[in-house]
């Protein structure tokens, strides 16, 4: 659920939102005093606000203060008329040549969300946009007509000065790298600028710069500490980055500065709980995002909750897996071009068939590259999934996913281990500890005879299961100890007894088994040594439905390429 560029006139909350969900542990009456409490202090601060722009009848600054007091107090009617009286004034200003533009952003912000798009529009029939550019330009993007925005900036009479705001319509334009060039040079104006920081931040990673990312969003948040919205950012950099330690940091930071529950910093912490194995945490976090009343909050945001939830309790075995899928599939009808849901479903298609359920997002163009190489994997159409993750690393370099995918097809459609060796060195850069990485980077190692690497890359992860298991006992084979290679197989096949998906890991270890034999050189000659046909796992049927299972496909087309037997044996 990544939040998107933060537009240059918009001002940021140090504290918590305006309507906060009520902290856990305290009762119904206290939480209705906390409630009355915020109420009296909004509408006295409102009152005070409205006294000072009657005081002041001239200043656009006060009226536009005034109405987003009022807008805060939920006296809407005030916010709008004072909003209106903002605006009119920046109008004036603006024909005098001296537009206060956060004064008339902020004011046709309000006008805009409360419906008083009319009130903009007849304030402006006299002035045309070479008198004004930079207000009417801000006017386009504030009602999302951005390519009218462009336009009005990049004309003869447009505004040059504002190199934060033309990087942000470019940015919302689809335009990254035009846009950082933008950022780069508004920065360079004003380097204490962190909306053309935090939005930097976001067009690195639009153009694959996870790093550069993370650089400019810390800059950001170290110039505003308490700026909600701007440390979210950085911690979905941070978790892209797998930078769980700094994640924690950051919202220890962010809680510090006073920032309380809103939906966005419950679904991050609910993203650590998980990442920790606590899932129950993890869904109690998720729950109480829920319940949030956040004004940012849209419903794509809530969906989104919705299908971590279900995420969640199908983890924690409360809700079976073709419930969760049903829940994705209601989920996305509501919000087609949601990614996270999108993934989240992708996440649970294990079988050819459920190939046609990603064709409707792969045809209509929206989705991801991941899923779209998920599409053509599911549809075993391996050289094109190898495309497209081609495509997929070469469009985000920095992404480990990428990396890993990439790699992994290298090695099986394309009998590349050297190659997929060479990426799994970049990966491990990246997050040397998550042992997804660790395992299939020195899977990938180990067959190009890297044993050394493979090993160091094993060694950095503290978690393990049947599959980290059985690749260090193909690292060791590779490495020359057949037989402390074989014992470590033996063993793992012992630990995948007793794991869920027993009836089909079992006979793709024995495969995959087979597979690295071959690779390295040790099956396929005249005769296979006794010793080493007499520690091998014992063959196993092949599912049923191996067919429907890409993995095994996969493997097949791989022995059928190289002229061995299949299923793969010792023969």
């Amino acid at each position: 659920m990544p939040l998107g560029p933060v537009s240059p006139t918009r001002s940021g909350e140090s504290v918590a939102p305006h309507r906060q969900g009520v902290a856990p542990n305290i009762s119904a009456t206290e939480a209705s005093a906390l409630v009355g409490k915020w109420r009296a202090r909004t509408s006295a601060e409102a009152a005070r606000s409205q006294a000072f722009a009657e005081q002041h009848q001239d200043s656009a600054a006060a009226w536009a203060r005034a109405a987003a007091a009022h807008r805060l107090s939920g006296d809407l009617d005030s916010a709008k008329l004072c909003a209106a009286k903002a605006f009119s004034l920046s109008v004036a200003a603006a024909r005098a040549g001296n537009l206060p533009r956060a004064v008339a952003a902020l004011s046709t912000q309000i006008l805009i969300q409360l419906d008083g798009i009319e009130t903009i529009l007849t304030a402006l029939e006299d002035l045309p946009v070479e008198s004004a550019p930079a207000l009417h330009a801000e006017i386009a993007a504030q009602r999302g007509d951005f390519s009218r925005a462009l336009s009005i900036l990049e004309s003869p009479q447009g505004d040059d000065e504002n190199s934060s705001f033309h990087g942000y319509v470019l940015l919302q334009l689809g335009k990254p790298e035009r846009a950082l060039r933008q950022f780069r040079r508004a920065v360079a104006i004003n380097d204490q600028d962190s909306i053309a920081l935090i939005n930097a931040a976001e067009a690195c990673r639009q153009l694959g710069a996870l790093k550069k990312a993370v650089g400019y969003a810390r800059r950001a948040v170290r110039l505003t500490p308490g700026r909600r919205d701007f440390g979210i950012k950085l911690i979905e950099l941070l978790i892209d980055a797998d930078q769980w330690e700094e994640v924690r940091n950051v919202i220890r930071a962010l809680r510090a500065s006073g920032v309380q529950d809103s939906a966005d910093l419950l679904t991050k912490e609910a993203s650590i709980a998980s990442q920790d194995g606590k899932h129950d945490r993890a869904l109690a976090l998720m729950r109480r995002a829920l319940q949030c009343d956040d004004e940012e909050r849209s419903d794509v945001f809530v969906a989104e909750i919705r299908a971590n939830i279900a995420h969640l309790e199908l983890l924690l075995g409360r809700r079976t897996r073709i419930a969760a899928i049903a829940e994705y599939k209601r989920l996305l009808a509501d919000h087609p071009t949601s990614r996270p849901i999108l993934h989240l479903l992708t996440a649970q298609l294990e079988r050819s068939r459920d190939a046609e359920v990603l064709a409707p997002f792969v045809g209509s163009g929206t989705a991801p590259f991941s899923v779209r190489v998920q599409h053509a994997f599911l549809g075993c159409d391996f050289e094109e999934a190898l495309r497209l993750s081609d495509l997929w690393l070469k469009a985000e370099p920095s992404n480990w996913n990428a990396v890993l995918t990439h790699m992994g097809f290298l090695g099986h459609v394309r009998d590349d281990w050297g190659a997929a060796a060479t990426l799994a060195k970049k990966a491990l850069r990246r997050a040397p500890s998550n042992p997804f990485i660790a395992n299939q980077s020195a899977f990938c190692l180990a067959l190009a005879r890297e044993s050394q690497l493979a090993r160091r890359a094993l060694s950095m992860t503290d978690e393990w299961d049947y599959r980290l298991e059985a690749t260090s006992g193909l690292v060791a084979i590779a490495a020359g100890d057949v037989s402390g290679g074989l014992r470590l197989y033996r063993h793992a096949s012992e630990m995948v007894a007793s794991a869920p998906d027993a009836a089909e890991a079992l006979p793709l270890m024995v495969q995959y088994q087979a597979l690295g034999l071959r690779v390295l050189g040790l099956l396929g000659a005249s005769e296979v040594p006794q010793d080493l046909r007499a520690g091998l796992l014992p063959e196993v049927e092949l599912p049923a439905s191996w067919a429907q299972i890409p993995a095994f496909v996969m493997l097949q087309q791989a022995a059928l390429r190289n002229g061995w037997p299949w299923p793969l044996s010792v023969e």
